[in-house]
């Protein structure tokens, strides 16, 4: 492999690795303010006692908070993989090490995407919990 093609390739994973990082903390910090701006609504705009549709506030709340558990495992996991592919690599058997790495990282997609649907379904239970008890 030529010097050129070996510097793409690491341009391609630290991108990669940087995309990946600022996923998990996006998801982080609006999940978490998601649910924060869910409390501040109940606090300045309505009370618990009289909001009408109070399961849509707990579905809500309930995968938001899925959302962020999912988010921590994946991120344990995925140091987990890496330090396993660190080892793989060191052992030097590029077919095996090929293999794991595409299982690895559909494990790691399934989870991102596990979380990014569960931060919109989050989202839009609070949304209509919000509608409902603005009347």
């Amino acid at each position: 492999m030529d010097e050129q093609r070996i510097k793409d390739i690491e341009t391609l994973v630290k991108t990669k690795s940087e995309s990946d990082s600022l996923f998990e903390k996006n998801i982080t910090f609006i999940t978490a303010g998601t649910l924060v701006l869910s409390l501040t609504f109940i606090e300045k705009i309505t009370t618990l006692n009289s909001s009408v549709a109070i399961w849509t506030l707990i579905v809500s709340w309930s995968t938001l908070v899925f959302t962020l558990l999912i988010n921590l495992v994946s991120h344990n996991i995925s140091s987990l993989y890496h330090e396993k592919t660190i080892i793989d690599f060191v052992k030097d058997d590029s077919r095996i090490l090929v293999i794991k790495i595409e299982k690895r990282n559909k494990t790691l997609r399934c989870m991102n995407w596990t979380t990014t649907i569960s931060l919109t379904i989050g989202i839009i239970f609070l949304v209509i919990f919000c509608s409902i008890n603005l009347y």
